[in-house]
């Protein structure tokens, strides 16, 4: 099972008990990181109600048939817009899992270089156990 993803997770992250995932980041957030998707999602409701109020207060139905055209083309292009935000939050986890792995394995190797230098094996296994303990909490 994966683990979740934190935003600004890096060489210089915050105390883990200031991080906070980013599938729980809030509404202000989600409009700041994903525009587009907000601007598809609005722009598609204004298009649906006028279409609406079109088609049963003015009874035009060539500029209805427009407004619905339009309604699908603003749903396509939001379905687009999610895959998109999908797929740049995926690149985004895995350059994390990525450092994450390399700054385990450079602990490690400066835990072996540290043993090496005093002799002692159990040296190693201790600062690598603390800093999975670290990584835990």
């Amino acid at each position: 099972m994966a683990s979740p993803v934190y935003e600004d997770d890096d060489e210089t992250a915050s105390p883990k008990d200031q991080r906070v995932p980013i599938f729980n980041i809030g509404w202000k957030a989600f409009f700041k990181n994903e525009p587009l998707i907000v601007l598809g999602l609005v722009g598609t409701t204004v298009v649906l109600f006028s279409g609406l109020v079109n088609s049963f207060y003015f009874k035009n139905t060539k500029w209805d048939q427009r407004l619905m055209r339009a309604r699908v083309i603003g749903q396509g292009l939001t379905i687009a817009f999610l895959g998109l935000g999908v797929f740049k939050m995926e690149s985004k986890r895995k350059k994390l899992e990525e450092a994450r792995a390399k700054r385990d394995q450079e602990v490690f190797e400066r835990a072996r270089i540290e043993s090496e230098k005093l002799g002692s094996r159990p040296q190693v296994q201790h600062i690598v156990v603390e800093h999975v303990e670290e990584k835990k909490n």
